[in-house]
């Protein structure tokens, strides 16, 4: 229950570096793969965070709160993504697909890379866990 406030916060952060990212593609401040870099980083935090506060100390749990973390940590920064990309009209040049069809595409590449990389941040937390506390 605790690992919710860990990817409420990261979905914040992602959230504002959506914004950034949209800013930046309409007036080229930031290069477009450090934000990215940045958003998969803070998918990794925010499994590393999960896998952290898992109170019962099995590897397996603090793996599978880290994925879940992750992946609703991606699902918010995507939803964001694909919602300013088409308020700010930032389409990619080429054929217009449905609405529909990018967000299940994007979200769905989106999620399982951020899943992956919220179980990978879950190991990481146990370990960290099992560091500061040994007999957790």
């Amino acid at each position: 229950m605790r690992a919710r406030y860990v990817w409420l916060i990261c979905g914040v952060a992602v959230v504002v570096i959506e914004l950034l990212r949209a800013i930046a593609l309409r007036g080229e401040l930031v290069s477009d793969g450090a934000l990215q870099s940045l958003v998969h980083t803070l998918f990794l935090v925010a499994g590393v965070g999960a896998g952290r506060l898992e109170i019962t100390g099995h590897v397996g749990r603090a793996i599978w709160a880290g994925v879940q973390a992750g992946a609703v940590t991606g699902l918010i920064g995507c939803t964001v993504s694909v919602g300013l990309s088409r308020f700010l009209r930032l389409e990619p040049s080429g054929p217009m697909v449905p609405l529909a069809v990018h967000l299940l595409v994007l979200c769905g590449v989106t999620v399982a890379t951020a899943a992956t990389l919220g179980g990978l941040g879950g190991i990481a937390g146990w370990g960290v866990r099992r560091a500061v506390d040994p007999d957790a």
